[in-house]
């Protein structure tokens, strides 16, 4: 059961936390949703702020203290192989686009995986790409329409493959 809360503060982006019991840590995870994505003509300074927000929403789902690896729902953290591919990973889809670096978040699988999330409110879609928790797997990409319900799978993904997915998906 997914249960999902929306809070605004003032001044403050609407933050929503979304508990699902697929988490593995039991505690909720924070979306800082965006109505609008960065702007094409923006500096280098945002485009690095949009990567840098990104990139610790991935920080944080390793943060537990725990010396257990796993509880009722699955592990509670990546696995050591998910971790280090989730983060080189998201550093050269940060290196390849040529636009703007699109605001994404992490949730952590619960075999250890680690995915990476970006939504597009507007278009109601999104992508996902599934990183493995052990090799010998291959990282996933998902293109998914929530309007209709499609999706798209790519079995065997690259950076490549991603950031052109990226690049549609805000267009």
């Amino acid at each position: 059961m997914n249960t999902i809360s929306l809070a605004k503060q003032e001044n403050k982006p609407h933050m929503i936390t979304c508990a699902k019991s697929s988490y593995n840590s039991g505690n909720p995870i924070k979306i800082f949703a965006s109505k609008n994505m960065p702007n094409v003509a923006s500096n280098s300074s945002n485009i690095n702020s949009t990567y840098q927000i990104t990139k610790q929403r991935l920080l944080e789902i390793d943060n537990t203290n725990s010396n257990e690896g796993e509880d009722e729902w699955g592990a509670i953290r990546p696995t050591s192989y998910a971790w280090q591919l989730s983060l080189e990973f998201l550093q050269q889809i940060f290196e390849q686009i040529i636009f703007d670096f699109p605001l994404g978040f992490a949730s952590l699988e619960s075999d250890g995986g680690v995915e990476l999330v970006w939504k597009n409110r507007s278009t109601k879609n999104e992508v996902r790409v599934s990183i493995p928790s052990r090799e010998g797997t291959d990282i996933s990409l998902y293109i998914r329409d929530l309007g209709n319900g499609k999706s798209k799978l790519f079995a065997s993904s690259s950076v490549d493959l991603v950031a052109i997915a990226l690049q549609f998906l805000y267009q």
